[in-house]
């Protein structure tokens, strides 16, 4: 978080967040969805930052953590001064010590192949050195039949 969070934003209160993703029943995202969104109460961000934190429980094997940034619509920020600027674009780019943030890398099941290996070339060209893996959560078993005659 020390890379990501930055004081020197003086809107770091409303542009940095982080938190454990909540797993909750489909049903209960349902719920909060046809109540009606209050989108006055996102005007802190927190309220926002909260929602970006819940995904449907059949995800809770993920155990996932989020870092939620929300630019700021306001060009009152020395971007120079910041470490980790932002433009226009739809990215947020922060530096980091990918050995110092993650113990392992597992990759999307549905990445095979050549795309595959490209992508762990990368990861490893950006300075990865631990594990990485591709989730074999859907692939077909594979399974030893006995069949007993009578």
């Amino acid at each position: 978080m020390e890379q990501f969070y930055d004081l020197s934003n003086k809107f770091h209160t409303l542009s940095y967040f982080i938190g454990k993703i909540d797993y909750v029943p489909a049903e209960a995202i349902e719920a909060y969805l046809n109540d009606g969104v209050d989108i006055l109460g996102f005007q802190d961000n927190v309220n926002f930052a909260q929602v970006l934190l819940t995904k449907r429980i059949a995800f809770s094997y993920e155990e996932e953590v989020r870092l939620l940034f929300c630019r700021p619509s306001t060009n009152e920020i020395d971007l120079a001064a910041v470490k980790n600027s932002w433009d226009d674009s739809d990215f947020f780019f922060v530096n980091i010590d990918p050995n110092a943030l993650f113990d392992e890398v597992e990759i999307d099941p549905w990445i095979k192949g050549d795309k595959y290996l490209n992508l762990c070339e990368e990861i490893k060209a950006a300075g990865y050195e631990g594990s990485i893996t591709r989730s074999e959560l859907y692939d077909k078993p594979f399974f030893n039949v006995k069949i007993n005659s009578r």
